[in-house]
């Protein structure tokens, strides 16, 4: 298989340069909802890597925890433990001491807009 040039438009399919990119259901729904809602809050502690997203409620954190860890590590969100939502009541974080908010990358919007082109293989 030759190399992609890029003249395709970088498409992903198949492309050596490009490995397909697999998503979890949870994964792909934290995407969608941020295609709603650009940014969402979320905290950790500064002893931790853990982001911690409680909008889900108590009950999913370690869920929404690694989902977001996993969307960070592909590069499809940002997180910003310095930039805070403006009007947003961080008072149910108050326990822990790193605050911010996150975000999709332009790669994130760009999985989306091919999602939205293409369909979800299963």
């Amino acid at each position: 298989m030759a190399d992609c040039d890029g003249a395709c438009g970088g498409c992903g399919s198949g492309c050596p340069k490009r490995p397909a990119l697999v998503l979890t259901g949870e994964e792909l729904a934290f995407l969608r909802r941020l295609a709603v809602t650009p940014f969402l809050p979320v905290a950790r502690r500064s002893s931790s890597e853990t982001p911690v997203f409680l909008e889900d409620g108590e009950g999913a954190l370690e869920a929404s925890a690694r989902t977001i860890r996993l969307l960070e590590l592909k590069g499809l969100i940002d997180i910003d433990y310095h930039e805070l939502l403006r009007g947003f009541d961080y008072a149910a974080y108050s326990d822990y001491d790193l605050k911010g908010s996150l975000a999709l990358t332009a790669e994130g919007i760009e999985v989306l807009e091919l999602l939205d082109i293409q369909g979800v293989q299963e």
